[in-house]
């Protein structure tokens, strides 16, 4: 299993269905600008539907490679490691270092 993230930056409410081997099948009602995090089998597929004129539409499909949460020991390239699911903020905006004016820090759901 490899975990996924998707985050709705539409203004409808949509539907993810994750489709993978071996019977794997997931649904999930997303709100508008909401995030999901969830596990799927590699290679699956993820198709997103919302309520159209004529009913159930679909929007957009893809694999689950586009939406694959890299593992904490696998850092995006330039990017320094952080505690998985916080961030640092501050009155300038997002921190890595917390360097700078005093910080709060969020948990980040994921």
């Amino acid at each position: 299993m490899e975990s996924c993230h998707y985050h709705n930056e539409r203004p409808q409410l949509i539907i993810l269905r994750c489709i993978g081997g071996c019977g794997f099948f997931l649904e999930k009602v997303i709100f508008p600008w909401e995030s999901w995090c969830f596990d799927s089998p590699p290679d699956s597929r993820v198709e997103i539907w919302t309520y159209g004129v004529s009913g159930v539409e679909l929007l957009d499909a893809m694999t689950t490679e586009l939406l694959r949460v890299p593992p904490p020991n696998d850092p995006e390239p330039g990017l320094e490691p952080q505690r998985p699911g916080h961030a640092r903020f501050s009155g300038r905006g997002l921190q890595a270092d917390g360097a700078g004016s005093p910080s709060t820090e969020i948990a980040v759901p994921c």
